[in-house]
C-alpha cells in the first residue's frame, strides 16, 4: 500500500518495585517512523528521531537516521552542525555532510551526536542539531529544508568539597607532621574560602596553610590542596592525646558552594607522647568496611613507635581472621633508628560475600602478632589486636553497637566504658538519637543524651562514654545495668523511628585493699624458663649517677598482654624491679633507695608516692649479677583467660648466700594475684623481707601481709615495719599465696 511514512510508538509502563524510590516511575516513551516502501511521486526526507534526545557531559552520544522517499536524479546533499558546540557536536559522519546518490538514496544514513563536558554544574542544556536546506540539481529535491533534531546535554558536574584523609590521622610531639587533601568536585564561578582550625593547638599546629584558609578558584579547584598538621611537644607525661581539625562551611558568591559543609567536616589526630617506649595503634573512630560488589569500601589505621628503638623492630605478622570478610594490605612493619615515629598506615578492605549474613556487621578480629628485636623494650611487646566491622550490604536500615573485645566495664573506682555507634547504611538527612539514658545512674551514667548522623558522617561511630558511679554500699558485688538509646528521629521515612537498642554494663564492685581475700594452699611450682614464650627482662639502671649495677638495683616496664584490673582501674603493664616487687606505676623511683620501710608510705615525699599499688611476692635486697640468675616473664592462653607470669629464678639476698626461685601470676577476668614459690636455700637468719599488696596512698589498711594476714595503717613518713622473722617463715616449696578480689 502506498500510505506514506507511518509513526508508532514503544510504550515503556509504569516500573514495579518494592523499592519506594523506583516504583511507579514511569519513563518517557520512543517514537519511531516506519518509512513507506512504495512510491508516491513525492521527493522529502525523512528524519527519523525521538521528540527529545539525551546526551551527556560524561561521553554518552545519541544517533538519528536521515533517508529520502523518491529516488533522486542527481545527488543529494545536506549539511549538518550543532547550534551549541559547547554542549554537543556532530561526530558522525565527521565531514558533517550527508550525502545520497541515485543508488544509496534508500539506505538511511546514521548521525551520531555526543555530548560535551564543560567542568560547570550548569544544570541539563538544551541545543539542537540543525539540518540545513538540500543542494541537488534535482529539482524535486533542491531546497527541501528537513525537520531539524532537539537534543539535552544531561549535566554531569555536582558542587561538593572533598576532604581526603584516612580516619586515623597521627603525629608525635617529637614534632612530626601528617597531612590530607582538600579539593573541590565541580568548577565554581566566584572564589570558594574554607577555614581549617585545630581545636587544641597545645597538641597540634596547622602550618600549612599558614593563614588557615584553603581559596579555590576557577583555575585551580581541581588541584589537591593540603593540610599538614605539625604534633607541638608539651614536655610532660600525658600519654597520647586526641584532638581535631575542623573544616568550616565554605564562603563564597557561587551560590553552588556558598554555605556549603566539606564531606568530611572534621578530621581525627592522635598526637604521640614521646616519653615511653611502646607500641600506638591508632585505629581513629573504629575500623569500618562495607561489602559493595563494584567499590568496597575501606579503611586505614596507623601504627608508630613511641620511643626510638636501638635497632630494627619488625611487627608481624598481621593476619585477619576471615580473609572472607576483609583483606589486609601488609602481612609486618618495620621500623627502624630512623623512621620509628613515621606512622605507618595498614588498610583494610571488606569483602563482599553476596549474601545476607547473619550476624550485621561481622566483627572480624585483625591480629598485629608481635615485636621482634634486638632491642628489649620492644622484643615480645605485642600490640594487641584490632577489630573491623565488615558492614553488610543487603540489610534494613539498623543501629550497629561496636562492642570491645571483654564487652562493656565500669567501675565504682571510676573507670569508664566507651561505646561507639554507627549507622549501617547512608541516610538521606541527618538522624539523631534524642533519650540515651542508663536505666541506673547509681551505677553508670552517661555523658550525653544525644548524638546525630548526618549523610557525609554516617559511617563516622560517634561515642557514648560511660563512667561507673560508687554507689556506698561495699559488698553489693558487681551490678549488671544498661545503656539505652532509645528510637530514632530523622526526615529520612526509611530511618525514622528506628530502634536503636541498647548496651549492657556491669559496674564492678568499689575495691580496697580490705576487699582481697587472703588465701595461703598448696600449689606445685613449674618454672616458665625453657617454655618457649618466655621473654628475659633486662634491667635498667635506676639511677645512671650511682655505683650500683642494673642487676643489682634495677627496674623495667613490662607489658601484661591484657587489661589487668587492679584496685577497680584498669593496668595494661608493670614496673618490674631486681628486688622481688612490682608496680602498676608507669614511672620508676629516681633514687637508689629501696629500703622496704617504703612500702608502709604515705607522704607528700616523692620517691615514698612512687611505691604505689605495689605486689610484692618477696621484698628484700636481691641481685640479679650472679651466673644463673635471671627474671623472665612470659603471657600465655587465650581471651579471657590469659595468664601473665614474672619469675625470679635464683635471685640472691645481697651480703648472703640464700637463694630464692619465685614467681608472680596475674589472671585476666578473675583479676586473681597469685604468689608460688619455687625451690631456695636459706640460713636460719633473721630477715625483714616483706610479703603482700599495697594500693595507692591516702586512707588505711593500705597493705596487706601475706604472711600472717596482717592489713597495715600507711604512715606519713617511710619506716620499717617490725618483720623480723626467721628464713622459716618464708614459704616453702610449692607454697601459693592468692588474693582474691572476688
Amino acid at each position: 500500500m502506498v500510505d506514506g511514512n507511518q509513526p508508532f510508538t514503544v510504550i515503556l509502563d509504569f516500573a514495579v518495585s518494592t523499592d519506594p524510590n523506583y516504583s511507579g516511575l514511569d519513563p518517557a516513551d520512543v517514537d519511531y517512523l516506519n518509512i513507506d516502501g512504495d512510491t508516491t511521486g513525492v521527493k522529502s526526507v525523512s528524519v527519523i528521531a525521538g521528540s527529545t534526545m539525551l546526551v551527556s557531559e560524561s561521553g554518552g552520544s545519541a544517533k538519528f537516521e536521515v533517508v529520502l522517499t523518491e529516488m533522486p536524479t542527481a545527488n543529494v546533499d545536506i549539511n549538518i552542525w550543532s547550534d551549541t558546540p559547547a554542549e554537543g557536536t556532530v561526530t558522525e559522519p565527521a565531514a558533517g555532510t550527508i550525502t545520497f546518490t541515485p543508488a544509496t538514496w534508500n539506505m538511511p544514513v546514521t548521525v551520531t551526536v555526543s555530548g560535551v563536558d564543560d567542568l560547570i554544574a550548569d544544570s541539563n542544556q538544551l541545543f539542537t542539531v540543525v539540518l540545513d536546506t538540500v543542494a541537488s540539481a534535482d529539482p524535486g529535491y533542491s531546497g527541501f529544508d528537513p525537520a531539524d533534531v532537539s537534543f539535552v546535554n544531561v549535566d554531569d558536574d555536582t558542587p561538593g568539597i572533598t576532604v581526603l584523609a584516612g580516619s586515623a590521622m597521627t603525629i608525635s610531639e617529637s614534632g612530626t607532621t601528617s597531612s590530607f587533601e582538600v579539593v573541590l568536585n565541580s568548577e565554581p564561578s566566584a572564589s570558594v574560602s574554607i577555614d581549617v582550625w585545630s581545636d587544641d593547638i597545645t597538641e597540634g599546629a596547622i602550618t600549612t596553610p599558614a593563614s588557615g584558609t584553603l581559596t579555590f578558584t576557577s583555575l585551580n579547584w581541581n588541584v589537591q590542596q593540603t593540610v599538614t598538621v605539625t604534633g607541638q611537644d608539651d614536655i610532660t607525661v600525658d600519654g597520647n592525646v586526641g584532638f581535631f581539625v575542623f573544616l568550616n562551611t565554605a564562603v563564597s558568591t557561587d551560590p553552588n558552594y556558598n554555605g556549603l559543609n566539606p564531606d568530611k567536616p572534621n578530621v581525627s589526630f592522635i598526637n604521640v607522647d614521646d616519653d615511653n617506649p611502646g607500641i600506638t595503634v591508632n585505629i581513629g573512630d573504629g575500623l569500618i568496611t562495607k561489602e559493595d560488589p563494584v567499590t568496597p569500601k575501606f579503611d586505614t589505621f596507623e601504627i608508630v613507635l613511641n620511643s626510638q628503638p636501638t635497632d630494627v623492630v619488625t611487627i608481624g605478622p598481621i593476619i585477619s581472621g576471615d580473609e572472607n570478610e576483609v583483606t589486609v594490605s601488609d602481612a609486618s612493619i618495620t621500623f627502624d633508628t630512623g623512621n620509628w615515629n613515621t606512622p605507618r598506615t595498614i588498610t583494610v578492605t571488606g569483602v563482599d560475600d553476596w549474601v545476607v549474613d547473619s550476624m550485621n556487621p561481622q566483627k572480624i578480629p585483625v591480629d598485629l602478632g608481635t615485636a621482634s628485636s634486638t632491642d628489649t623494650n620492644y622484643d615480645g611487646m605485642d600490640p594487641g589486636d584490632v577489630t573491623v566491622y565488615n558492614i553488610d550490604d543487603e540489610t534494613m536500615p539498623e543501629v550497629i553497637v561496636l562492642y570491645g573485645s571483654s564487652g562493656f566495664i565500669t567501675t565504682e573506682n571510676g573507670a569508664s566504658a566507651h561505646i561507639k555507634l554507627v549507622l549501617n547504611s547512608q541516610p538521606t538527612a541527618d538522624v539523631q538519637l534524642n533519650s540515651i539514658t542508663s536505666d541506673n545512674v547509681n551505677e553508670g551514667i552517661v555523658d550525653t543524651p544525644s548524638i546525630i548522623f548526618t549523610p557525609s558522617m554516617w559511617d563516622s561511630p560517634q561515642t557514648i562514654i560511660v563512667t561507673g558511679v560508687d554507689d556506698g554500699m561495699d559488698g553489693d558485688g558487681n551490678i549488671s545495668y544498661t545503656v539505652d538509646f532509645g528510637f530514632t528521629s530523622s526526615t529520612d521515612p526509611l530511618w525514622n523511628n528506628v530502634d536503636a537498642g541498647g548496651a549492657n554494663l556491669t559496674n564492678i564492685d568499689f575495691v580496697s585493699t580490705d576487699d582481697y581475700l587472703l588465701l595461703n594452699n598448696t600449689g606445685t611450682f613449674t618454672s616458665i624458663i625453657g617454655s618457649g614464650n618466655e621473654k628475659l627482662i633486662t634491667f635498667e639502671d635506676i639511677d645512671h649517677y650511682d655505683t650500683y649495677a642494673p642487676e643489682d638495683e634495677g627496674f623495667q616496664y613490662v607489658p601484661i598482654g591484657f587489661p589487668f584490673y587492679y584496685m577497680g582501674l584498669p593496668r595494661d603493664s608493670v614496673t618490674v624491679y631486681t628486688n622481688g616487687f612490682l608496680s602498676f606505676s608507669p614511672y620508676h623511683n629516681t633514687a637508689n633507695i629501696f629500703v622496704n620501710g617504703f612500702l608502709f608510705a604515705d607522704s607528700a615525699d616523692t620517691d615514698a608516692n612512687l611505691f604505689v599499688d605495689i605486689l610484692a611476692p618477696l621484698w628484700d635486697d636481691l641481685t640479679t649479677a650472679d651466673a644463673g640468675c635471671s627474671v623472665y616473664y612470659e603471657t600465655i592462653g587465650s581471651a579471657p583467660n590469659r595468664v601473665f607470669t614474672i619469675e625470679w629464678s635464683n635471685v640472691r639476698v645481697v651480703g648472703t648466700n640464700d637463694v630464692y626461685t619465685f614467681q608472680l601470676k596475674l589472671y585476666e577476668s578473675m583479676n586473681v594475684i597469685e604468689f608460688v614459690y619455687g625451690p631456695s636455700t636459706d640460713g636460719m637468719q633473721k630477715t625483714t623481707a616483706c610479703l603482700g599488696i599495697k594500693e595507692g596512698t591516702g586512707g588505711a589498711n593500705h597493705f596487706i601481709d601475706a604472711i600472717d594476714g596482717d592489713r597495715i595503717t600507711l604512715t606519713s613518713a617511710p619506716k620499717y615495719e617490725d618483720k623480723d622473722r626467721d628464713y622459716a617463715d618464708i614459704p616453702v616449696i610449692n607454697s601459693l599465696i592468692s588474693f582474691d578480689p572476688n
